[in-house]
């Protein structure tokens, strides 16, 4: 049940398509071990707004389907607006091989469109599209 004012923040994680030697290269930056395609398994974080990160579930392969829909309560202030106009949704990707998961790249999306580019009173805005993820250029 939504008070007044509140409204829901829908996301979908679709499908994740990962250059072999791209990912090879990410994770030896990151670990200084190599990397095991046979047995990969990765997953995306997301974190947006003041809420807890949400994590896909693990997926097998460098072609993933994730599948992941959230819906997010938000209040819909001028706080709010103001944070899509001039923030990100942030998704970070991990290789969980052994005991810990690496994470080997992140990327950004754009929220201002939700703002500016809906033309349509009755329907909500959609971003649709394709992230690329950047790889870690630090090891930790």
């Amino acid at each position: 049940m939504l008070s007044p004012g509140e409204n829901f923040f829908d996301l979908w994680v679709g499908k994740g398509e990962y250059q072999p030697a791209e990912l090879v290269s990410s994770y030896k930056t990151s670990t200084q071990l190599n990397l095991d395609l046979g047995s990969l398994l990765t997953f995306v974080t997301i974190d947006f707004y003041d809420h807890e990160t949400q994590h896909t579930s693990v997926s097998e392969g460098t072609s993933c389907f994730y599948n992941l829909q959230i819906s997010f309560k938000v209040d819909a202030d001028a706080n709010f607006i103001q944070y899509l106009e001039s923030n990100y949704l942030k998704l970070e990707l991990y290789v969980s091989q052994g005991s810990e998961p690496t994470k080997i790249g992140s990327g950004l999306i754009q929220l201002k469109d939700l703002v500016y580019e809906n033309k349509n009173d009755t329907i909500s805005k959609v971003i649709s599209g394709s992230l690329t993820f950047h790889g870690e250029s630090t090891i930790r």
